[in-house]
């Protein structure tokens, strides 16, 4: 059965196709793009470079003997200097007031008792939107970087022996218990 565009085939030769976009080149441009806090949907949406599919492929199937053996390691690199670029970005947001022009518009009786539009403009730091801001880079740092930065118990952690679950339901026969064939 031959291969899909991201898996090889069954017998691990070429069946043809396309020839491959890999050259050290957009490797390098890729992973020094990543570090920079970019994100691979739009790296890959430059013209000279492959598909986000094709980039991943690389990263998902490097194996020796493919022309890009290797990424995978570079990539992985990538991704970390990507977190600690989203760290240090988080310390400049938070730091950085961005002064924002909110506009309230109110309808107001003039002197003859006809409504009139009245704007109100007040300049102020846009708190909530740098708030929104740092609390998306955190939860991208999450999710990039779970075993440092996620939140929660990992599904593979041992179970906690201090907690036991007491009681339950009553057994048939004990005050409480319900059959389907009596009166509650």
């Amino acid at each position: 059965m031959p291969g899909t565009a991201l898996t090889p085939s069954a017998r691990g030769k070429r069946l043809g196709g396309r020839p491959t976009l890999y050259t050290p080149e957009i490797a390098q441009e890729v992973c020094d793009r990543l570090a920079d806090g970019e994100m691979l949907i739009e790296i890959c949406r430059d013209e000279h470079m492959p598909a986000e599919r094709t980039v991943r492929g690389w990263y998902m199937f490097d194996e020796p003997g493919k022309p890009w053996s290797g990424f995978s390691t570079a990539y992985a690199r990538a991704r970390a200097m990507q977190v600690e670029h989203e760290m240090e970005k988080i310390n400049l947001v938070s730091q950085t007031p961005v002064a924002g022009e909110i506009t309230t518009v109110k309808a107001v009786l003039d002197a003859n008792g006809n409504p009139v539009e009245v704007r109100e403009v007040k300049y102020e730091d846009m708190l909530g939107h740098r708030r929104l801001q740092v609390d998306t880079m955190k939860w991208r740092i999450a999710k990039l970087a779970r075993n440092l930065y996620g939140d929660g118990v990992s599904a593979d952690a041992p179970p906690d022996e201090s907690l036991k679950v007491e009681g339950g339901l009553p057994e048939p026969g004990e005050p409480g218990h319900a059959s389907p064939d009596e009166p509650e």
